[in-house]
Protein backbone atom coordinates (compact mmCIF):
# COMPACT_ATOMS: atom_id res chain seq x y z
CA UNK A 1 0.00 0.00 0.00
CA UNK A 2 1.00 3.41 -0.53
CA UNK A 3 1.03 5.60 2.25
CA UNK A 4 -0.26 9.75 2.28
CA UNK A 5 2.82 11.08 1.87
CA UNK A 6 4.52 8.76 -0.67
CA UNK A 7 0.96 9.46 -3.26
CA UNK A 8 1.87 13.26 -2.73
CA UNK A 9 5.79 12.80 -3.54
CA UNK A 10 4.03 10.50 -6.83
CA UNK A 11 1.89 12.80 -7.83
CA UNK A 12 4.53 16.16 -7.32
CA UNK A 13 6.80 13.89 -9.20
CA UNK A 14 4.58 13.23 -12.19
CA UNK A 15 3.11 16.56 -12.19
CA UNK A 16 7.07 17.90 -13.02
CA UNK A 17 7.17 15.02 -15.78
CA UNK A 18 5.64 17.27 -18.37
CA UNK A 19 4.33 20.75 -18.68
CA UNK A 20 0.48 21.64 -18.79
CA UNK A 21 -0.30 18.10 -17.54
CA UNK A 22 -2.05 17.14 -13.91
CA UNK A 23 -2.14 13.94 -11.93
CA UNK A 24 -3.83 12.47 -9.91
CA UNK A 25 -4.05 9.05 -8.01
CA UNK A 26 -7.24 6.67 -7.29
CA UNK A 27 -6.63 4.20 -5.13
CA UNK A 28 -8.53 0.97 -5.92
CA UNK A 29 -7.20 -1.49 -3.01
CA UNK A 30 -3.91 -2.84 -3.87
CA UNK A 31 -4.71 -1.26 -7.64
CA UNK A 32 -4.11 2.31 -8.61
CA UNK A 33 -4.80 4.29 -11.59
CA UNK A 34 -3.03 7.64 -12.58
CA UNK A 35 -5.42 10.09 -13.99
CA UNK A 36 -3.29 12.25 -16.31
CA UNK A 37 -5.30 15.46 -17.38
CA UNK A 38 -3.31 18.02 -19.93
CA UNK A 39 -4.66 21.09 -21.11
CA UNK A 40 -3.99 19.87 -24.59
CA UNK A 41 -2.71 16.89 -26.09
CA UNK A 42 0.77 17.40 -26.56
CA UNK A 43 3.28 15.40 -24.49
CA UNK A 44 1.15 12.95 -23.29
CA UNK A 45 2.46 10.10 -25.53
CA UNK A 46 6.01 10.85 -23.84
CA UNK A 47 4.80 11.32 -20.28
CA UNK A 48 2.89 7.82 -20.43
CA UNK A 49 6.49 6.58 -21.77
CA UNK A 50 8.35 8.29 -19.33
CA UNK A 51 5.93 7.20 -16.77
CA UNK A 52 5.97 3.15 -18.24
CA UNK A 53 9.94 3.39 -17.72
CA UNK A 54 9.59 4.89 -14.10
CA UNK A 55 7.12 1.83 -12.98
CA UNK A 56 9.25 -1.05 -14.70
CA UNK A 57 12.63 0.54 -12.80
CA UNK A 58 10.31 0.97 -9.42
CA UNK A 59 9.60 -2.05 -9.50
CA UNK A 60 13.15 -3.63 -10.22
CA UNK A 61 14.36 -1.56 -7.60
CA UNK A 62 11.91 -3.44 -4.91
CA UNK A 63 12.45 -6.71 -6.43
CA UNK A 64 8.68 -7.63 -6.27
CA UNK A 65 5.92 -8.48 -8.97
CA UNK A 66 4.27 -5.26 -10.49
CA UNK A 67 2.26 -4.97 -13.39
CA UNK A 68 0.97 -2.14 -14.73
CA UNK A 69 -0.69 -1.32 -18.48
CA UNK A 70 -2.21 2.25 -19.73
CA UNK A 71 -5.06 2.97 -22.57
CA UNK A 72 -4.65 5.23 -25.52
CA UNK A 73 -4.68 8.59 -24.61
CA UNK A 74 -8.19 10.16 -24.94
CA UNK A 75 -8.70 14.38 -25.44
CA UNK A 76 -12.24 14.61 -23.77
CA UNK A 77 -13.15 14.37 -20.42
CA UNK A 78 -16.62 12.42 -20.84
CA UNK A 79 -14.08 9.47 -21.90
CA UNK A 80 -12.29 9.36 -18.81
CA UNK A 81 -14.13 6.51 -17.55
CA UNK A 82 -13.49 4.44 -21.09
CA UNK A 83 -9.64 5.27 -20.59
CA UNK A 84 -9.86 3.52 -17.01
CA UNK A 85 -12.02 0.64 -18.24
CA UNK A 86 -9.35 0.27 -21.22
CA UNK A 87 -6.44 0.48 -19.27
CA UNK A 88 -7.62 -2.18 -16.36
CA UNK A 89 -8.48 -4.52 -19.24
CA UNK A 90 -4.98 -4.47 -20.32
CA UNK A 91 -4.07 -5.01 -16.98
CA UNK A 92 -6.67 -7.92 -16.80
CA UNK A 93 -5.03 -9.54 -20.34
CA UNK A 94 -1.13 -8.97 -18.68
CA UNK A 95 -2.35 -10.82 -15.03
CA UNK A 96 -3.89 -13.66 -16.92
CA UNK A 97 -1.08 -13.87 -18.87
CA UNK A 98 1.33 -13.56 -15.95
CA UNK A 99 -0.99 -16.35 -14.25
CA UNK A 100 0.27 -18.78 -16.18
CA UNK A 101 3.51 -18.80 -14.67
CA UNK A 102 2.70 -18.21 -11.56
CA UNK A 103 4.89 -20.79 -9.96
CA UNK A 104 8.32 -19.30 -11.62
CA UNK A 105 7.34 -15.70 -10.80
CA UNK A 106 5.81 -16.14 -7.82
CA UNK A 107 2.12 -14.66 -6.89
CA UNK A 108 0.96 -12.14 -8.59
CA UNK A 109 -0.55 -8.61 -8.43
CA UNK A 110 -5.13 -9.55 -8.47
CA UNK A 111 -6.48 -6.90 -10.62
CA UNK A 112 -9.40 -5.11 -8.56
CA UNK A 113 -13.14 -5.68 -9.46
CA UNK A 114 -13.03 -2.39 -12.20
CA UNK A 115 -16.05 -0.06 -12.45
CA UNK A 116 -18.21 -1.05 -15.20
CA UNK A 117 -21.21 1.24 -16.71
CA UNK A 118 -21.84 -1.74 -19.40
CA UNK A 119 -23.55 -0.89 -22.33
CA UNK A 120 -26.33 -2.86 -21.45
CA UNK A 121 -26.96 -0.71 -18.06
CA UNK A 122 -27.35 2.45 -20.31
CA UNK A 123 -29.21 1.59 -22.87
CA UNK A 124 -31.75 -0.48 -20.32
CA UNK A 125 -32.02 3.00 -18.25
CA UNK A 126 -32.27 4.87 -21.73
CA UNK A 127 -35.06 2.58 -23.28
CA UNK A 128 -36.86 3.07 -19.40
CA UNK A 129 -36.39 7.10 -19.76
CA UNK A 130 -36.91 7.11 -23.38
CA UNK A 131 -40.53 5.45 -22.84
CA UNK A 132 -41.83 7.52 -19.80
CA UNK A 133 -41.28 4.59 -17.33
CA UNK A 134 -40.42 6.29 -14.03
CA UNK A 135 -40.42 3.71 -11.76
CA UNK A 136 -38.51 1.44 -14.00
CA UNK A 137 -35.74 4.23 -14.86
CA UNK A 138 -35.58 5.04 -11.15
CA UNK A 139 -35.08 1.32 -10.53
CA UNK A 140 -32.14 0.64 -13.14
CA UNK A 141 -30.34 4.06 -12.01
CA UNK A 142 -30.50 2.28 -8.15
CA UNK A 143 -28.83 -0.94 -9.42
CA UNK A 144 -26.22 0.91 -11.20
CA UNK A 145 -25.39 3.33 -8.71
CA UNK A 146 -25.14 -0.06 -6.42
CA UNK A 147 -23.33 -2.02 -8.95
CA UNK A 148 -20.49 0.52 -9.51
CA UNK A 149 -20.26 2.62 -6.39
CA UNK A 150 -21.61 1.15 -3.43
CA UNK A 151 -20.15 -2.40 -3.91
CA UNK A 152 -16.73 -1.04 -5.19
CA UNK A 153 -16.68 2.03 -2.89
CA UNK A 154 -15.38 4.35 -5.83
CA UNK A 155 -13.76 7.77 -5.15
CA UNK A 156 -15.96 10.47 -5.92
CA UNK A 157 -14.10 11.30 -8.86
CA UNK A 158 -14.53 7.92 -10.46
CA UNK A 159 -18.26 8.54 -9.52
CA UNK A 160 -18.24 11.53 -11.58
CA UNK A 161 -16.92 10.07 -14.76
CA UNK A 162 -19.32 7.34 -14.20
CA UNK A 163 -22.38 9.79 -13.44
CA UNK A 164 -21.11 12.41 -16.61
CA UNK A 165 -21.32 8.81 -18.67
CA UNK A 166 -25.11 8.66 -17.49
CA UNK A 167 -25.44 11.92 -18.33
CA UNK A 168 -24.17 11.88 -22.07
CA UNK A 169 -26.61 8.88 -22.90
CA UNK A 170 -29.27 11.07 -21.91
CA UNK A 171 -28.78 13.67 -24.10
CA UNK A 172 -28.14 11.43 -26.67
CA UNK A 173 -31.26 9.70 -25.27
CA UNK A 174 -33.62 13.19 -25.10
CA UNK A 175 -31.74 14.53 -28.79
CA UNK A 176 -34.36 11.98 -30.63
CA UNK A 177 -37.50 14.10 -29.60
CA UNK A 178 -36.74 17.91 -30.11
CA UNK A 179 -39.80 18.72 -27.97
CA UNK A 180 -38.30 16.97 -24.91
CA UNK A 181 -34.81 18.08 -25.73
CA UNK A 182 -35.75 21.97 -26.21
CA UNK A 183 -38.01 21.34 -22.73
CA UNK A 184 -34.88 19.55 -20.54
CA UNK A 185 -32.03 21.80 -22.31
CA UNK A 186 -31.19 24.37 -19.01
CA UNK A 187 -32.41 21.53 -16.70
CA UNK A 188 -29.60 19.27 -18.11
CA UNK A 189 -26.77 22.07 -18.23
CA UNK A 190 -27.75 23.01 -14.59
CA UNK A 191 -27.07 19.26 -13.97
CA UNK A 192 -23.73 19.29 -15.80
CA UNK A 193 -23.05 22.50 -13.32
CA UNK A 194 -24.20 20.48 -10.26
CA UNK A 195 -22.01 17.79 -11.26
CA UNK A 196 -18.57 19.82 -11.63
CA UNK A 197 -19.12 20.86 -8.44
CA UNK A 198 -20.30 17.85 -6.50
CA UNK A 199 -18.21 16.83 -3.28
CA UNK A 200 -19.64 13.61 -2.12
CA UNK A 201 -20.74 10.59 -3.73
CA UNK A 202 -24.46 11.22 -2.69
CA UNK A 203 -24.91 14.57 -4.16
CA UNK A 204 -23.80 12.92 -7.55
CA UNK A 205 -26.61 10.23 -6.70
CA UNK A 206 -29.07 12.58 -5.86
CA UNK A 207 -28.15 14.85 -9.04
CA UNK A 208 -28.74 11.69 -11.03
CA UNK A 209 -31.91 10.13 -9.71
CA UNK A 210 -33.64 13.40 -10.15
CA UNK A 211 -32.35 14.02 -13.80
CA UNK A 212 -33.40 10.56 -14.63
CA UNK A 213 -37.06 11.17 -12.94
CA UNK A 214 -37.72 14.42 -14.67
CA UNK A 215 -36.55 13.66 -18.16
CA UNK A 216 -38.73 10.26 -17.90
CA UNK A 217 -41.78 12.38 -16.77
CA UNK A 218 -40.69 14.84 -20.08
CA UNK A 219 -40.77 11.66 -22.07
CA UNK A 220 -44.09 10.47 -20.85
CA UNK A 221 -45.70 13.84 -21.56
CA UNK A 222 -44.28 13.67 -24.77
CA UNK A 223 -45.94 10.44 -25.66
CA UNK A 224 -48.89 11.24 -24.13
CA UNK A 225 -49.20 14.50 -26.17
CA UNK A 226 -48.30 12.69 -29.35
CA UNK A 227 -50.86 9.48 -28.58
CA UNK A 228 -53.10 12.31 -28.35
CA UNK A 229 -52.63 13.98 -31.78
CA UNK A 230 -52.64 10.65 -33.21
CA UNK A 231 -56.43 9.85 -31.82
CA UNK A 232 -57.47 13.35 -33.16
CA UNK A 233 -56.56 11.94 -37.05
CA UNK A 234 -58.16 8.70 -35.91
CA UNK A 235 -61.54 10.15 -34.72
CA UNK A 236 -62.31 12.24 -37.91
CA UNK A 237 -61.22 9.40 -40.15
CA UNK A 238 -64.43 7.42 -38.04
CA UNK A 239 -66.68 9.95 -38.12
CA UNK A 240 -66.03 10.00 -42.34
CA UNK A 241 -66.69 6.64 -42.50
CA UNK A 242 -69.60 6.22 -40.48
CA UNK A 243 -71.44 9.56 -42.27
CA UNK A 244 -70.81 8.01 -45.74
CA UNK A 245 -70.16 4.46 -45.92
CA UNK A 246 -73.65 3.51 -47.22
CA UNK A 247 -72.95 6.47 -49.99
CA UNK A 248 -72.64 3.97 -53.20
CA UNK A 249 -69.23 6.21 -54.60
CA UNK A 250 -67.74 6.00 -51.07
CA UNK A 251 -64.50 4.23 -51.20
CA UNK A 252 -60.68 4.76 -49.64
CA UNK A 253 -60.25 7.56 -52.68
CA UNK A 254 -62.92 9.43 -51.68
CA UNK A 255 -62.99 9.38 -47.70
CA UNK A 256 -59.42 10.13 -48.63
CA UNK A 257 -60.64 13.57 -50.56
CA UNK A 258 -63.24 14.28 -47.49
CA UNK A 259 -60.30 14.36 -44.95
CA UNK A 260 -58.05 16.34 -47.11
CA UNK A 261 -55.40 13.14 -46.69
CA UNK A 262 -53.74 11.36 -49.37
CA UNK A 263 -54.85 7.29 -49.87
CA UNK A 264 -51.31 6.16 -48.57
CA UNK A 265 -51.29 8.34 -45.22
CA UNK A 266 -55.03 7.38 -45.05
CA UNK A 267 -54.37 3.62 -45.52
CA UNK A 268 -51.24 3.44 -43.13
CA UNK A 269 -52.62 5.03 -40.36
CA UNK A 270 -55.72 3.38 -40.31
CA UNK A 271 -54.34 0.09 -40.43
CA UNK A 272 -51.86 0.90 -38.09
CA UNK A 273 -54.51 2.18 -35.40
CA UNK A 274 -57.17 -0.60 -36.25
CA UNK A 275 -54.85 -3.52 -37.51
CA UNK A 276 -57.48 -3.84 -40.56
CA UNK A 277 -57.93 -2.10 -43.68
CA UNK A 278 -60.09 0.58 -44.57
CA UNK A 279 -61.56 -0.55 -47.75
CA UNK A 280 -62.02 -3.79 -45.56
CA UNK A 281 -63.60 -2.25 -42.45
CA UNK A 282 -65.86 -0.47 -44.86
CA UNK A 283 -67.38 -3.32 -47.22
CA UNK A 284 -68.12 -4.94 -42.88
CA UNK A 285 -69.69 -1.99 -41.86
CA UNK A 286 -71.81 -2.34 -44.96
CA UNK A 287 -72.37 -5.56 -44.96
CA UNK A 288 -73.88 -5.43 -41.38
CA UNK A 289 -76.10 -2.84 -42.24
CA UNK A 290 -78.06 -5.16 -45.50
CA UNK A 291 -77.90 -8.07 -42.78
CA UNK A 292 -80.04 -5.55 -40.31
CA UNK A 293 -82.14 -4.57 -42.72
CA UNK A 294 -82.78 -7.94 -44.41
CA UNK A 295 -83.62 -8.95 -40.73
CA UNK A 296 -85.67 -6.29 -39.13
CA UNK A 297 -87.67 -4.91 -42.50
CA UNK A 298 -87.68 -8.09 -44.42
CA UNK A 299 -86.82 -5.99 -47.88
CA UNK A 300 -85.31 -7.71 -50.74
CA UNK A 301 -81.60 -8.77 -51.08
CA UNK A 302 -80.98 -6.35 -54.17
CA UNK A 303 -82.60 -3.16 -52.16
CA UNK A 304 -80.52 -4.10 -48.97
CA UNK A 305 -77.48 -4.56 -51.13
CA UNK A 306 -78.40 -0.53 -52.59
CA UNK A 307 -79.15 0.87 -49.28
CA UNK A 308 -75.67 -0.56 -47.54
CA UNK A 309 -73.83 1.00 -50.91
CA UNK A 310 -73.15 -1.82 -52.96
CA UNK A 311 -73.59 -1.06 -56.36
CA UNK A 312 -73.37 -4.73 -57.89
CA UNK A 313 -75.56 -7.33 -56.26
CA UNK A 314 -72.90 -9.89 -57.43
CA UNK A 315 -70.37 -7.91 -55.30
CA UNK A 316 -72.77 -7.89 -52.32
CA UNK A 317 -73.83 -11.64 -52.81
CA UNK A 318 -70.12 -12.51 -52.46
CA UNK A 319 -68.86 -10.07 -49.65
CA UNK A 320 -71.72 -11.02 -47.43
CA UNK A 321 -70.36 -14.48 -47.73
CA UNK A 322 -66.97 -13.76 -46.68
CA UNK A 323 -68.02 -12.40 -43.97
CA UNK A 324 -70.59 -14.61 -43.06
CA UNK A 325 -70.03 -17.36 -44.38
CA UNK A 326 -73.45 -18.06 -46.00
CA UNK A 327 -75.49 -16.04 -48.82
CA UNK A 328 -77.69 -13.30 -47.95
CA UNK A 329 -80.73 -14.91 -49.44
CA UNK A 330 -80.34 -17.64 -46.69
CA UNK A 331 -80.72 -15.49 -43.88
CA UNK A 332 -84.84 -15.44 -43.88
CA UNK A 333 -84.97 -19.21 -44.58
Amino acid sequence: MISGSEREALEDLLNHMAQGVRAYLLPRGRQWSILLNAATGSGIEQTVAELDALLKRAAREAGGDFLCAFSKPWRDFKNIHLAYLAANEALREQHEKAAGCQEQCGPTLQPAQVPRLSSEQEELLMRYIAAGNEEEAASVLQMILRHNWEEQELPVSMCRCLAYDLLCGILRCLGTMPEVWEQQREALRADLHLLRHAGTRDEIAQMLMATVLRSSAACEGFHTAAGAAREQPMERIMQCVNEHYRDLDFNVSRAAEYLGMSVPYLSNLFKQQTGIGLLNYISGLRVKYAKQCILERHISVAQAAHEAGFENINTFIRIFKKYEGTTPGSINS
